[in-house]
Parts: C-alpha cells; sequence; structure tokens
C-alpha cells in the first residue's frame, strides 16, 4: 500500500519512473535499518490510517510528503533527526520539481514532530496528533509499542533510558491537551493519559 501511495505522490511531479523507484528504495532502506523496531514503515502506515479519516477527502501532498519522510532518519544517539530528515526531503522534492512552496509546508510539518506544540494550523496540528496516536493504543498495542521503543534505545542502560523516559512521560502529562485537534483528542487523550501514567508508574 505504501509503495503505491508513494508512487501516486511521486508522479504527480515526475514522469521518470526509474525516478520514482529509487526514491523509494531509498526511503526503505531508511525506514528497514536494523535498529528500526517501531520508527519503520508500520508507523508510517499507522500514521496515514488515521490521516485519512480526518481529512476525508484527498490528502495534502506537503502532508503525504512528510508523513513519509519524517522519520527517515533516525539515530538515538542524535538530536537533529527532524532536520537531517527534512534535508532529505527537500533534496527529493527539489530533484523532482516539486513548488516551493509545498517544499517549505513539508519541512514545516516535519520540523513540527520535534517539539508536538500546539500552533494556529490545523493541519500541522493534525499531522502532528497523527504521529502521537500510539500514545492513545489499546494496552496490548501500547506495550508492544514500549518494548520497541525499549529496543531502539538499547544502546542506553536502564537508569539512562528510564530517567529519560520519565521526562518525556512527564513533559507530555503536564500538557493542557497531548492532542491538538478535536477529532485525535475525542479519540486518544483519555486512553493516551492512562497509557502515560501507568507506563510511568512501572519505571518507578
Amino acid at each position: 500500500m505504501l509503495q503505491k501511495l508513494f508512487s501516486n505522490l511521486l508522479t504527480g511531479y515526475t514522469g521518470d519512473r526509474a525516478v520514482v523507484d529509487r526514491f523509494w528504495h531509498e526511503l526503505v532502506l531508511h525506514y528497514n535499518g536494523k535498529k528500526r523496531y517501531y520508527h519503520n514503515l508500520t508507523h508510517i502506515e499507522h500514521v496515514y490510517m488515521n490521516l485519512v479519516p480526518f481529512f476525508n477527502t484527498a490528502i495534502p501532498p506537503e502532508v503525504m510528503f512528510a508523513m513519509f519522510y519524517h522519520d527517515a532518519v533516525y539515530d538515538v544517539t542524535r538530536k537533529d533527526n527532524e532536520e537531517q530528515s527534512t534535508d532529505l526531503a527537500h533534496k527529493v522534492m527539489t530533484e523532482i520539481g516539486v513548488p516551493a512552496a509545498i517544499i517549505f509546508e513539508t519541512e514545516s510539518l516535519i520540523l513540527a514532530t520535534k517539539v508536538h506544540e500546539p500552533t494556529e494550523d490545523n493541519t500541522m496540528n493534525a499531522f502532528t496528533d497523527a504521529d502521537l496516536c500510539i500514545l492513545g493504543a489499546g494496552e496490548k498495542e501500547y506495550n508492544a509499542y514500549l518494548q520497541n521503543i525499549r529496543k531502539e534505545f538499547s544502546v542506553y542502560p536502564d537508569r539512562l533510558y528510564n530517567a529519560g523516559r520519565k521526562n518525556v512521560l512527564q513533559d507530555f502529562l503536564e500538557m493542557p491537551r497531548i492532542f491538538k485537534t478535536d477529532w485525535f483528542y475525542n479519540l486518544y487523550e483519555r486512553q493516551a493519559r492512562l497509557n502515560l501514567k501507568r507506563e510511568h508508574s512501572l519505571l518507578g
């Protein structure tokens, strides 16, 4: 499914099938990295499935590009993953002739996933909300997410990981709203807070 979506997105700007295939395979290499347990193509599909009912009609191209590229570069030891992912998206979009306005919007959406703060742009809010939907998953799915995240951060010992993770959880719990749009708030807010509180207590 994702390959078809990606192909349809890029062929709106280039008719060169070889170029489209090259960029798809490049993207797959990023998301199928050996240390990708959560931030992989399954996550991208999950984001897409949550965006579809929100937009109800066609998802804007800048949102689609941001969806595909927002976690393309992901290294738990770095602090600039979003910036690196933005650079990769910029390179691809420039090569296939995407208009500058769409490139700018795509870059803004990707960078917004770094902090997940509310904005006056409801499209941006919806995109960052969709990126966080796993927080409001059922207990079984959330537990699998926790295990996969821990594997991605396996370079860090429990003492450091638990402390850092607790800070992240606390930041979310102190937000007036985790989900900024009413759509995602109504779907996931209550369960997300239950999940985060439970995980926080388990970390000691």
